[in-house]
């Protein structure tokens, strides 16, 4: 049953593949006119189709973002916007920041926005490598944050250092949000970030996040700090990235360390295909044993028009033990699908 239906899921990716290969990019329109400024619209919409063997076996369709994107000058040479909107779920504005150029070789940033946290964080979702994010990503990433954040950027070396309403508590799940509209406290969390550029094509980044969550149960803020370092080797035919990520929470019962990192590699196969593979792995708590979580991807990426017209395929193979309570064995095998376009 399981065979069988990976197949028809492999042949309706087949047809897909076939449908689209023959069309041909479209010249992209320049700017809109408006009453202040200027402003460039974009998007970012992506499809997915995933078959996993969890349980009794599964297909599913999905639409995955569905995003607008404003951008423009206010003030030319001092003064930019962007905004970004997400349709598929709340909430509908994601971000809505102003950029201030005043510095040579510097940008202020104001309002709520990705902070220049991890390799893949301050990226644009249709230029990922893989359908999915890190695995150690979605555990400490602090996504959209509300704040102040400023980067200075050299040939050799940029800086970044930013102010923050920080993580926010679930005293229900006892976990921290990432995602913030407003402050709970009057503490503020901290970013400082160093990248390096030895080379040509060669990124290094080492960072850290102070965090100070508020707790209500206990009326008391606690220490949730991240650090980590990594590195992005860029050619034209391939590149290898990495990071690692250390998480240290001082909750009022108890001190939980955690950690994890991936490592990956793409190969260009022709000059429209790229062959790639990514070894995630994340530890809950150092000090218990058997709560590791373990992700194998190997992924194609087809691009029909570069990135705004692309096509991603990416099998899965998640081991954890956390898995245990929610299905038949402590694997799970997924086979998923992407059309994305962007403009």
């Amino acid at each position: 049953m399981r065979t069988g239906n990976a197949i028809r899921f492999m042949m309706i990716l087949g047809a897909v593949i076939l449908f689209v290969m023959p069309a041909q990019p479209v010249r992209a329109e320049q700017g809109v006119t408006v009453g202040f400024g200027t402003l460039n619209i974009g998007g970012i919409f992506q499809a997915t189709g995933m078959y996993s063997d969890a349980n009794d076996s599964s297909m599913e369709f999905k639409l995955k973002r569905a995003r607008l994107l404003l951008s423009g000058t206010l003030i030319p040479d001092r003064v930019k916007f962007f905004v970004q909107t997400e349709g598929v779920s709340s909430p509908y504005v994601l971000d809505s920041k102003m950029i201030f150029q005043y510095i040579p070789q510097t940008e202020i940033v104001f309002g709520r926005f990705l902070p220049n946290f991890s390799l893949y964080m301050p990226s644009h979702t249709g230029k990922l490598d893989f359908i999915n994010y890190p695995l150690v990503n979605t555990k400490y990433a602090m996504w959209r944050q509300t704040g102040l954040q400023t980067q200075s950027k050299t040939e050799y070396v940029d800086i970044t250092a930013g102010v923050f309403n920080g993580y926010q508590f679930d005293e229900n799940s006892g976990n921290l949000n990432g995602n913030d509209w407003g402050d709970d406290n009057v503490e503020k969390d901290y970013l400082l970030r160093i990248d390096v550029k030895p080379l040509d094509g060669l990124k290094i980044g080492l960072y850290g996040w102070l965090g100070n969550p508020y707790d209500m149960v206990n009326d008391k803020n606690f220490t949730a700090n991240r650090f980590g370092f990594n590195f992005r080797y860029q050619h034209e035919t391939f590149h290898v990235a990495g990071e690692y990520i250390m998480g240290k929470t001082e909750y009022e019962s108890e001190d939980l360390d955690n950690h994890g990192f991936f490592i990956q590699a793409g190969a260009k196969l022709m000059e429209d295909f790229e062959l790639l593979a990514r070894y995630d792995a994340y530890d809950r708590n150092k000090d218990i044993d058997d709560d590791e979580e373990n992700w194998y991807t190997v992924g194609l990426n087809y691009e029909l028009a570069k990135y705004n017209v692309k096509f991603y395929l990416n099998v899965i193979e998640k081991i954890s033990d956390l898995y245990l309570d929610t299905i038949d064995d402590d694997k799970e095998l997924q086979v998923v699908f992407m059309a994305q376009y962007c403009f």
